[in-house]
């Protein structure tokens, strides 16, 4: 069973925690959103978009056992379809709740992991973050959509003048706030002791990715995410924060091995 630990707080300046989060190590699938700040309804946004999540956790499980019996580029791709798929099936909820309640607008970023054998499928939406930890060094997995993260993808700015930039936090696209989005969906090889980060912006816009990189390699997943939450807290807080850190039950390789042997 893969060991994980997610926690979520609210910050230092704001009322209401607009982040969520769902995690099931026995599905293997692991959530986290961002009501999108500045629209009514961002919490409802971002709870909706986790229980869809955890209403398709037993495809997505079901899927990822195929993958793990026969790993291959057919059930590979099945997974990351339906992956797709319950995004997709987030962002019109979202959208049908918001145009319900005439809250145009009301959003959520996403970032989705599920765990199969020795894979990560994940999926992004938005600026919320993904990221692999691997023998000490952090290395993203997703891109943020937003302005500044074109302007950084372009060669305009670079990543560390993108987390000074002042339209920092316009996001290109939301679960919900259009009738479709676009998430991507991305696969990558595990092995033993890669850890999955997931993160709101409240972690990732208050903490230096060095930072990041050195906390998650701590030994104690638990006193790992509070630490995070800590670090972002002593910047400031301006923003909720959520960190879920999972590092998956997987055997010792070859890779390992050889890098051991060197």
């Amino acid at each position: 069973m893969p060991q994980f630990s997610a926690i979520t707080d609210v910050g230092l300046r704001r009322t209401q925690n607009e982040d969520a989060y769902w995690c099931s190590p026995e599905h293997g699938v692991y959530v986290v959103a961002d009501g999108v700040g500045g629209h009514a309804g961002g919490d409802d946004a971002s709870q909706l978009t986790t229980e869809v999540f955890a209403a398709n956790a037993p495809r997505l499980a079901r899927l990822g056992q195929d993958y793990t019996a026969a790993p291959n580029r057919l059930t590979g791709h099945r997974l990351m379809r339906a992956l797709e798929e319950v995004c997709h099936e987030a962002n019109s909820l979202v959208y049908a709740m918001a145009c319900q309640r005439d809250q145009v607008g009301t959003s959520t970023t996403l970032v989705a992991a599920v765990v199969a054998g020795d894979a990560a499928f994940i999926a992004h939406v938005g600026d919320s973050r993904v990221y692999l930890s691997r023998e000490g060094v952090l290395f993203p997995l997703t891109l943020d959509h937003s302005v500044v993260g074109e302007m950084v993808r372009l060669g305009v700015i670079t990543a560390q003048e993108a987390r000074r930039h002042p339209r920092r936090n316009l996001i290109t696209q939301a679960v919900g706030a259009l009738p479709i989005c676009s998430p991507e969906v991305r696969v990558v090889q595990l092995f033993a002791g890669d850890r999955i980060l997931l993160a709101t912006d409240g972690l990732t816009d208050m903490v230096d990715d060095a930072v990041i990189e050195a906390t998650v390699a701590g030994s104690d997943l638990c006193r790992v995410t509070q630490e995070l939450v800590r670090a972002a807290l002593a910047n400031g807080g301006r923003d909720n924060v959520t960190v879920a850190v999972v590092q998956p039950d997987l055997p010792q390789t070859a890779y390992h091995q050889d890098r051991q042997a060197a």
